[in-house]
């Protein structure tokens, strides 16, 4: 997926020309909602008592359209205008899937069609170290740096006041929660990111599988899974310690015959950390009341 400087180059342009009147924070939020799954993977990750798997299929449920929809109508109801704010929303969620779908990834898709259906969408046509890419980086950098300097006095969020507006809050992000865990049997039986042939150990040898970015040590030759396994590699690699994507056949339980490789660079990390860092800047801006001109009175003569 592109990071998410490279989403706001594409997407905060996108949004002014389809609603010219829209509020281009929310056109920031929409830009990110897709990701937050995977934010929450890395921090539940780091939590011993999880286990990695079922973080995994959590994610992969709550990334797809359905669900960042059903957080985007939770956030109308913190807008002033429902409406056009779930347009907004909407049409970013859509943009971002669409973009991370068009970006070639080994083991990865995106889910446009479920819950009905968990066969992952991609088409695969550009790697994510593509120099356009880091063209959309930067102009996604200028973009929302601008749209912090517009908005920086005029608050975005109000909380809802009557009960069927807070019921309905509690409700939405109470499902969108809690709706995943129906869903469980879907990514794994479609066999999503390689689960079901991970989850099963005995049956690995002969099974073809691809990972996705996951850390490489040339001198062990082991690539570590996100579920914190050490797979033993085979075949044509890096000298050097990095990222890596591969596709290949388990030969062994816990060793593959790598057929292909791809090495990814870190920066798309740090691109990712200044367009969050940046977008949550702007959301702590946007919960602060406008500053209020209050009239002189005019003196008695």
């Amino acid at each position: 997926m592109p990071n998410s400087l490279a989403h706001y180059g594409i997407q905060i342009v996108t949004t002014r020309l389809a609603i010219p009147a829209a509020d281009l924070r929310w056109a920031c939020i929409g830009c990110v909602i897709p990701d937050l799954p995977w934010i929450g993977q890395r921090i539940a990750s780091s939590l011993p008592f999880w286990d990695a798997l079922s973080i995994r299929i959590y994610c992969i449920i709550q990334a797809s359209l359905f669900f960042c929809l059903m957080l985007c109508f939770f956030l109308t109801l913190f807008s002033r205008t429902p409406s056009r704010v779930m347009a907004i929303l909407s049409i970013n969620v859509f943009l971002h899937l669409l973009l991370d779908a068009l970006q070639l990834k080994w083991a990865n898709g995106v889910h446009f069609f479920a819950p009905v259906s968990w066969q992952m969408s991609g088409f695969q046509f550009v790697w994510p170290e593509h120099p356009l890419t880091y063209l959309l980086t930067a102009a996604g950098l200028v973009g929302i740096i601008l749209v912090l300097l517009k908005y920086q006095t005029s608050p975005l969020f109000i909380l809802p006041r009557t009960r069927p507006k807070q019921f309905a809050a509690i409700l939405v992000f109470g499902c969108y929660l809690l709706l995943p865990l129906f869903f469980f049997y879907g990514p794994k039986g479609a066999n999503n990111h390689y689960l079901a042939t991970l989850i099963d150990k005995d049956g690995r040898p002969g099974q073809y599988v691809e990972v996705d970015r996951a850390n490489f040590e040339t001198k062990t030759r082991t690539l570590t899974l996100f579920t914190g396994e050490k797979i033993n590699l085979r075949g044509s690699l890096p000298d050097h310690n990095t990222t890596l994507s591969i596709q290949g056949v388990f030969v062994e339980p816990d060793s593959i015959r790598v057929v292909n490789h791809h090495v990814h660079q870190k920066l798309r990390n740090y691109f990712n950390y200044i367009g969050l860092v940046l977008l949550l800047l702007l959301i702590c801006i946007s919960f602060q009341p406008a500053k209020k001109h209050h009239n002189r009175p005019t003196p008695i003569a």
